[in-house]
């Protein structure tokens, strides 16, 4: 005898519960307009290609070097939004250094507004080692109640979103749940089960849709320090590599240089 399997209804509630999650997330208001780099022409730092994830690469070559970055943040949103905090990581070098200015706690950005950050990478006067380290500037914060509206077109705050998804899913769900109750009353608990649990998510999403979440962007880089020392060549009254004037040459820590030969009346180099 062939049994007939069984149809669970388990698939609807794992679906309903996944999205609770897949449609309360929404994206990122703060998003990074540019980063222009400022480094005084004297200075020994380079500028590298970031990859992914970072925003920006940078080498320090040097002892007291130092990197400026303007990092112009905007509120991509149709919302005002409040700084709650700001943080950045101290570096796990006693001789790099990470600062910034020009955001702090409560400062308000209005909708489709920007606002521009200093960070500062420095090494001090004790640098030595060879290191690489990441550099996060954290930055926290919450959609405002009461909004400036958006200049082009009044735009829903993405929480709506969440709880017109979560309505959907829920009215499947209830369906579904009242189906199996009126058919197979032996099937109620797992009726009520499916009625239940997406209810709640459900009663929970639309009590907290303008309610003031916490948001986090990162600005984030990669900090690099390679020692390097000045190599001075003074032909001495000869002529190296064309010229009698002395040539210095910066080399990294760890590498070598190949010296050309050089050349003197009545002296003899053996190379």
């Amino acid at each position: 005898m062939i049994r007939r399997k069984k149809r669970s209804f388990f698939g609807i509630f794992l679906a309903s519960v996944f999205s609770l999650f897949a449609f309360s997330s929404s994206a990122s208001a703060l998003q990074l307009t540019e980063l222009e780099p400022k480094i005084d022409t004297s200075a020994k730092v380079e500028l590298n290609e970031p990859e992914s994830p970072y925003d920006f690469d940078v080498t320090l070559l040097d002892k007291n070097q130092t990197v400026e970055y303007d990092a112009t943040i905007t509120n991509d949103s149709a919302y005002d939004i409040e700084i709650t905090s700001v943080e950045i990581n101290n570096s796990d070098y006693a001789f790099l250094n990470y600062t910034f200015d020009g955001l702090a706690n409560s400062d308000v950005i209005n909708a489709s507004e920007s606002k521009t950050i200093r960070l500062f990478v420095n090494t001090n006067d004790t640098s030595t080692s060879t290191v690489a380290e990441d550099l996060n500037l954290q930055i926290h914060y919450k959609e405002l109640e009461e909004s400036t509206p958006a200049p082009e077109e009044d735009q829903e705050n993405p929480n709506t979103y969440a709880g017109k998804a979560i309505l959907s899913v829920v009215a499947v769900a209830t369906g579904a749940a009242l189906i199996v109750i009126f058919k197979k009353s032996s099937r109620i608990r797992v009726g009520l089960l499916l009625f239940i649990i997406p209810a709640l998510g459900l009663i929970l999403l639309v009590d907290n849709a303008n309610a003031e979440s916490d948001f986090i962007f990162n600005i984030l880089g990669k900090v690099r320090f390679i020692n390097s020392y000045s190599v001075t060549i003074d032909p001495n009254g000869g002529i190296y590599e064309d010229s009698t004037a002395a040539k210095t040459e910066i080399v990294r820590d760890g590498t070598a240089i190949r010296l050309g030969e050089p050349s003197r009346d009545t002296y003899t180099f053996a190379g």
